[in-house]
């Protein structure tokens, strides 16, 4: 019922997004293994396939949003930290969200909006000019 009700919502808006399609959970964790055992199963390899999928789809930068003092997600923190490293140095904010607003959070989010446009600027300088 779950992949009826996707491909009927994906087939309303697949014209507006370049990729509407959701990869299968085992693309996630085999686009993940490099970083994370399968064994782990759990939140942290999904989240850290799911990163790299954005990344093969030419995001410009990711957004972790983990619950404070949550494990997985500080397991997720630290992966990501090495997937930046080997893959271009793209922006990756963790935001631990504890129920509290914070205007650190929102001068952070607007530092990392500004890493995410010049990590953009840059990937389009680097590409072939079309002839």
């Amino acid at each position: 019922v779950q992949i009826k009700d996707e491909h009927k919502f994906v087939s309303l808006v697949k014209d507006l997004l370049d990729s509407a399609e959701e990869p299968t959970v085992e693309e996630i964790i085999g686009l993940a293994k490099r970083y994370v055992s399968e064994e782990f199963e759990g939140e942290a390899i999904l989240s850290v396939g799911k990163s790299l999928d954005y990344l093969r789809h030419g995001v410009n930068g990711i957004v972790n949003v983990i619950p404070f003092t949550c494990m997985p997600g500080t397991v997720v923190t630290m992966l990501l930290k090495r997937v930046r490293e080997e893959r271009g140095l793209i922006p990756v904010l963790t935001v631990a969200c504890d129920g509290q607003r914070s205007m650190g959070t929102r001068m952070r989010l607007e530092a990392f909006m500004h890493q995410v446009h010049e990590h953009f600027e840059e990937t389009r300088r680097k590409r072939p000019q079309a002839a």
